[in-house]
């Protein structure tokens, strides 16, 4: 993977953000690399296994067999509505995400 070097700071003058994220944006991964990178962020990721497999597998061991399936089912569309909610925030254009400190002043 290679992505264009960030200007520091100080070289950050005269260059308006359009620029830089114009510059990053040149920056493509295959399709190879894109699957490697989700794969190893997602297999690798000790959250993952935490929070699959102690914290909910813990709390949906402590309910009755009726209340499994609807637990499960639960589980599922929160999950999804999370990750979409991720993926919709994130194509939010930059402008939108300031900082909270670039708000307060």
């Amino acid at each position: 993977m290679h992505f264009p070097a960030m200007p520091v700071q100080g070289d950050i003058d005269g260059i308006c953000r359009h620029q830089i994220h114009q510059r990053f944006l040149k920056a493509t991964l295959t399709l190879q690399q894109a699957v490697t990178t989700i794969l190893v962020l997602t297999l690798l990721n000790p959250h993952t296994y935490l929070d699959t497999v102690v914290l909910l597998g813990a709390v949906g061991a402590q309910l009755p067999a009726p209340g499994k399936p609807w637990f499960t089912f639960g589980a599922i569309s929160a999950s999804i509505a999370w990750f979409c909610a991720l993926g919709f925030g994130a194509r939010l254009p930059a402008h939108s995400r300031e900082p909270a400190s670039a708000s307060t002043k």
